[in-house]
């Protein structure tokens, strides 16, 4: 089985060293088990583990693989398709479980993290979001703000006509209006706030019972973790948040009609770090190179 996945691997463009680089194994083990061991010094369960560990990798790429190959022509349908359509975007796994997470805040009425790496959809997926649910106001967080910046800019996110100087009054006419209109609050780039606004918002949620979401980068889960513990064991969790994988940087390949083979796809995951650098590219090969795939090495250089 190992020898047959990996000459399928090797057909593909795949190599021994690659597999060195990307498990990081021994390379003599893996030269040994590659070739069948022979009479190489090693007990037979370090044997086992090795050839698992290669076994598993090898199978991954065959399901990219696959994965991939289902890609032709055809973009994944999923619950939320209708929400993607209308804002412009692909229906990622991330997107699905953001967009998920805040419909059912929504329906909860809860406070809400969403937390996840730069780059991995969040922004994009609130707004399609909040095209769906106009109801949804959106304020955005900054390095360095402090309480009261960052009320007056929810005085205006959630349309104050008036707003008032003053902490105190702020947080007394943000309430009443809030009371009011039951807007639902989305906090993008809240790994900026302090541990105080955090107070604030909690206080927020408990009087006006609206829905409120935090969303940020991992940075967020530890200003959580330092705040009150009132604070922290009442904000919810989101579904996960995963890095993204090649057979979404196929999906976004195909968007911009740039026709890829699965090992250029698999290329390109390897050497961007988040959806957003391969849509930068995905943009950049398209004005450069009208999107033809003949110049992808070039490109790549």
């Amino acid at each position: 089985m190992l020898q047959e996945l990996f000459e399928n691997f090797k057909a593909s463009g795949g190599s021994a060293g690659q597999i060195v680089r990307d498990t990081g194994l021994n390379a003599a083990y893996v030269s040994k088990a590659l070739s069948g061991w022979g009479d190489y010094n090693l007990s037979a369960n370090s044997k086992a583990k090795v050839e698992e560990t290669i076994i598993n990798y090898l199978e991954s790429k065959v399901e990219i693989k696959e994965s991939l190959n289902t890609l032709k022509g055809e973009f994944k349908k999923g619950k939320y398709s209708e929400i993607c359509l209308n804002a412009g975007i692909l229906e990622f796994t991330n997107t699905e479980n953001i967009i998920a997470t805040l419909i059912k805040s929504v329906k909860q009425k809860a406070l809400t993290k969403i937390c996840g790496k730069s780059g991995t959809g969040k922004t994009t997926a609130i707004e399609a979001f909040i095209k769906k649910y106009p109801q949804a106001s959106m304020v955005t967080s900054y390095d360095g703000m402090n309480q009261v910046e960052f009320l007056e800019e929810l005085s205006f996110a959630i349309g104050m006509k008036n707003v008032p100087k003053g902490k105190k009054s702020l947080m007394r006419c943000i309430k009443r209006e809030l009371m009011s209109n039951k807007k639902i609050v989305i906090v993008d780039e809240a790994n900026f706030l302090n541990e105080s606004s955090l107070e604030q918002i909690r206080h927020i949620h408990d009087v006006c019972k609206i829905p409120i979401i935090l969303v940020g980068t991992e940075r967020l889960e530890l200003i959580i973790a330092r705040s009150h513990p009132q604070v922290e064991n009442r904000i919810r969790a989101s579904l996960p948040i995963e890095p993204f994988n090649a057979i979404e940087v196929g999906m976004m390949t195909q968007s911009f009609g740039i026709e890829l083979d699965d090992k250029q796809v698999i290329k390109l995951w390897k050497r961007c770090q988040n959806l957003r650098e391969v849509k930068y590219w995905c943009e950049d090969f398209v004005e450069v190179y009208e999107g033809d795939a003949q110049n992808f090495e070039e490109a790549m250089r």
